[in-house]
């Protein structure tokens, strides 16, 4: 990770002259040459701790890194379509589970504590916002490069390609490994009032892992998630449509919310057949 940081830095001298002065100016989200190198450090960060380490890791502690990462089964089209048909089923319970966080107080004696957490929220929203503002077309692909593929495929093969095998391991126990997995991959975004809307979603890319035994069913649903969000804030900067990513999926409706978790776990139930199904005709072949 230090190497990376360093050639990062030295990348980044090369391209932004004296980065240094920027430095200086981070917390300046307005100015468009801070947004850009903070753009630059994100992705170095991103490959460096959440690419890099899992596929060393794996290359370490096994003779094949594909098959260690859960990333030799191809799956099947039907249940890719499920899967992302399942992420837009979740929206509403990911939104009360929002507003639900947000509402969270801790006792008077850690006062100190949520003032600090609410104002990292506020820094990290603002900061977010700055990322999402593009109106060009070059600006929303680096986005979609930034905020939607390198997480997903990074973030899916660090804590469940390998935390979450690691824990199922140590555990004995695969919905302990979910849980366990899918927190720490909450608590990593250091935005406390996200917390549980995104530890649900760890919960759902762990299970859609274990389900289907392809990191490849994770990945390609936490991009879409991602980049859901990536579009909406590019459509709605050019004025294409008038509700903003934080909006998408705002339903308070109780049975609606309980509509779209019977929805959730029926189409669970049938991705889990289809991926045993293809399980068998593999071992058949």
């Amino acid at each position: 990770m230090l190497v990376i940081m360093l050639i990062g830095w030295l990348i980044a001298t090369m391209i932004f002259g004296n980065i240094l002065t920027l430095m200086t100016q981070l917390n300046d989200h307005q100015n468009f040459e801070v947004i850009r190198l903070l753009k630059y450090f994100q992705i170095i960060n991103q490959i460096g701790l959440f690419i890099i380490p899992p596929v060393l890791f794996a290359f370490l502690d096994s003779n094949n890194i594909w098959r260690y990462l859960g990333l030799t089964r191809k799956p099947q089209l039907r249940v890719v379509t499920l899967s992302i048909i399942i992420i837009i089923a979740i929206l509403p319970l990911i939104h009360v589970s929002a507003l639900f966080n947000e509402q969270l107080k801790l006792p008077a004696w850690l006062q100190g504590l949520e003032n600090w957490m609410r104002q990292s929220e506020i820094n990290a929203e603002s900061l977010t916002k700055a990322f999402l503002d593009v109106k060009t077309t070059g600006g929303f692909l680096v986005n979609i490069f930034m905020i939607a593929l390198i997480p997903a495929i990074g973030e899916e093969l660090l804590f469940r390609g390998v935390l979450q095998k690691l824990l199922h391991c140590w555990f004995g126990n695969i919905h302990w490994a979910v849980l366990l997995t899918a927190i720490i991959f909450s608590a990593m975004h250091l935005q406390f009032y996200g917390f549980l809307p995104r530890m649900i979603l760890g919960v759902l890319f762990g299970y859609l892992f274990v389900i289907t035994q392809s990191l490849w069913v994770p990945i390609i649903v936490h991009f879409f998630n991602n980049g859901m969000a990536v579009i909406a804030a590019f459509l709605f900067q050019n004025k294409f449509i008038e509700n903003n990513y934080d909006e998408i999926g705002q339903i308070s409706d109780p049975l609606l919310i309980i509509a779209s978790i019977i929805m959730v776990v029926t189409l669970f139930v049938v991705i889990a057949r289809l991926s045993d199904n293809q399980g068998k005709t593999n071992t058949q072949i």
